[in-house]
């Protein structure tokens, strides 16, 4: 009686990495080749393996004998966390941004009290640990929490944050109106007016939009808030351009 000779498949198992994605049920073409790079990086497969990623997000390695492995959707992406990093003020004068669990990198713009727009990046190192080489504000090595000292923000602009996954997905955009919290005390900092989140697909969801007491919408402060966004996104937006390339 011969040798019985397993199938490959039967001698491989693959090791898969999850990873995120906008939408696991239509891959895109950049998604579906950082899926199979990650397969190829993860393991050593005979030479003439070939490795097909579907839209759906199913994966089929088909070995040099002829023998085949099927990967579930479930077990190699994800719905990817697009929520935008919060932005809140602390009660204290200062501004607080914090990111979501899946972030890796995440950027903040405002305006400092000479009109300049500043640019901070907060990435999380292959320790755990997040850094930035901002000098203006704090970091939370642990959490990765940002802090803006009211003192640095100008009062009546706007504060920007969004994040980056490890595959690479940008998060929507979170745009924060801040106020003076004493108009005839400026050490006493600034506090969140109001919050405008963005989605990816450019669409927005207004929150707080309107004054106190009135039911109007917001007019002048918002007006100025958003003029000023706009000097604070020629930064912003030239890195998230160049983010969403990369992805």
């Amino acid at each position: 009686m011969g040798e019985i000779k397993l199938p490959l498949s039967a001698l491989i198992k693959p090791v898969v990495t999850v990873t995120p994605v906008l939408d696991p049920n239509n891959l895109t073409e950049e998604e579906i080749a950082r899926i199979k790079a990650l397969l190829e990086e993860n393991n050593t497969f005979p030479e003439g393996t070939e490795i097909i990623v579907s839209k759906d997000a199913s994966v089929s390695i088909k070995y040099p004998d002829g023998s085949i492995d099927l990967i579930l959707p479930a077990e190699i992406v994800k719905q990817a966390d697009t929520t935008a990093p919060a932005i809140t003020d602390d009660a204290k004068g200062n501004i607080v941004v914090a990111p979501t669990k899946e972030a890796v990198e995440f950027v903040v713009t405002y305006v400092d009290n000479n009109g300049k727009a500043q640019l901070v990046v907060v990435t999380k190192g292959a320790d755990g640990k997040w850094t930035t080489t901002a000098k203006a504000v704090i970091v939370d090595p642990v959490t990765g929490q940002v802090i803006i000292p009211g003192s640095a923000i100008k009062p009546g602009t706007v504060v920007t944050a969004y994040s980056k996954d490890m595959a690479g997905n940008v998060s929507d955009l979170n745009s924060a109106e801040v106020e003076a919290v004493d108009a005839n005390n400026p050490a006493a900092g600034v506090k969140v007016k109001s919050v405008t989140s963005t989605s990816n697909a450019n669409k927005s969801t207004k929150k707080a939009k309107q004054l106190p007491n009135t039911g109007e919408k917001a007019t002048s402060a918002t007006s100025l808030g958003l003029a000023v966004l706009g000097m604070g996104l020629a930064l912003f937006a030239a890195k998230r351009k160049k983010d969403e390339e990369e992805a």
